[in-house]
């Protein structure tokens, strides 16, 4: 709506309208990023507590055979894997 000579009212008016759709649009900008700061925190963190436990319990947890077989079992197929990994490298 334009006023009879009220070109200044008129755009006091507009530049008050602008500075409150800013102002919220400040507001909502940082209430999403806190938003997502909060989201990415329990994601992220609560999701690796819950969901450790629930992978190597059983691992730990198994009684099938001793630690420290396991372990030797796994260092030698580990090191027979770098020997197979190492005679395919090397130039013949």
């Amino acid at each position: 709506m334009a006023f009879l000579h009220g070109a200044a009212r008129e755009k006091g008016i507009l530049n008050d309208k602008l500075a409150r759709v800013t102002a919220f649009n400040r507001f909502y900008f940082l209430l999403q990023f806190g938003q997502g700061c909060i989201d990415q925190y329990a994601l992220k963190y609560f999701a690796s507590m819950i969901g450790w436990p629930i992978i190597a319990v059983p691992f730990l947890m198994k009684t099938d055979m001793p630690v420290a077989e396991v372990r030797i079992r796994n260092f030698q197929q580990c090191t027979f894997s770098g020997a197979l990994l190492s005679l395919q490298t090397e130039p013949t």
